[in-house]
């Protein structure tokens, strides 16, 4: 067993062929900045746990992009216009950052804030408090910063058709009493009976049932042109899940199917 830490987040390996974890987290060191509030110093909020209706690849394959289609709370954050990016590595990660602009009065929420970013604006609207990131770590690990609130999620498979989703709440060490509160206040947003996991919970269920419509083996990926480069995907694009799903193929011996 090989032990490594990133930032205070500490990750294992029962692989000799592992490669180094500096070596296989490349190109997702930014994002992880971003989750983990710059200097790694974190403390636990706490835990909780959801089940969904689908296959963990459909989860994974949905997180880096669903969320501005899906949840209502980002579009008005502008996460679907925002001028973000994302990077492909060839170990199958996936990350996306986006700066999110201040929310405005939606005439929606009796309390506007609990989507506010209080740690932005305490960091002068700069540096990783800032920004939002959605980062997928091959083959089921998720880490996202949702407003101020950093999470680590592990997607456990249960069956083909079922998932069990951990979720892990931190904060940063240095946080006061009123910035504790508030990130309590928005991993509410997340819990078993929130806005956005049973959200979560309804579509990736329909998606699911999609997988078995005719024609079968037929897919559409946002923003892909033949011959691209990865490397150009956007912010909201599914490029990313191609550079996974082919590692996933060859690492089960699958044959590569004829269109």
């Amino acid at each position: 067993m090989r032990c490594e830490e990133f930032l205070g987040l500490i990750f294992v390996t029962l692989n000799a062929a592992t490669p180094p974890l500096r070596e296989y987290l490349k190109g997702l060191e930014p994002g992880l900045e971003t989750v983990l509030m710059g200097d790694g110093d974190c403390q636990l909020l706490g835990y909780h746990k959801t089940i969904i209706d689908a296959n963990w690849k459909l989860y994974r394959d949905n997180d880096g992009y669903h969320t501005p289609l899906l949840h209502k709370a980002f579009t008005w954050l502008n996460w679907q216009g925002g001028k973000g990016s994302q990077i492909i590595t060839e170990h199958g990660h996936m990350a996306v950052t986006a700066d999110l602009k201040p929310l405005s009065d939606t005439g929606v929420l009796n309390d506007p804030s609990l989507l506010e970013f209080k740690a932005a604006i305490r960091a002068g609207g700069e540096g990783p408090q800032a920004k939002t990131a959605v980062i997928v770590v091959s083959p089921g690990t998720l880490i996202s910063k949702a407003l101020d609130l950093p999470i680590i999620r592990y997607a456990l498979p249960k069956g083909v058709d079922r998932t069990e989703i951990h979720w892990t709440f931190i904060a940063h060490r240095n946080d006061d009493p009123e910035m504790l509160q508030h990130r309590i206040r928005q991993a509410n947003m997340m819990g078993p009976s929130a806005m956005i996991s049973l959200e979560d919970a309804a579509v990736f269920n329909r998606a699911q049932k999609a997988t078995a419509t005719q024609p079968p083996n037929t897919q559409f990926v946002k923003g892909y042109r033949p011959g691209m480069n990865l490397a150009e995907a956007g912010q909201n694009d599914e490029v990313g899940n191609l550079a996974w799903w082919d590692l996933y193929r060859r690492q089960m011996g699958f044959e590569r199917g004829v269109a």
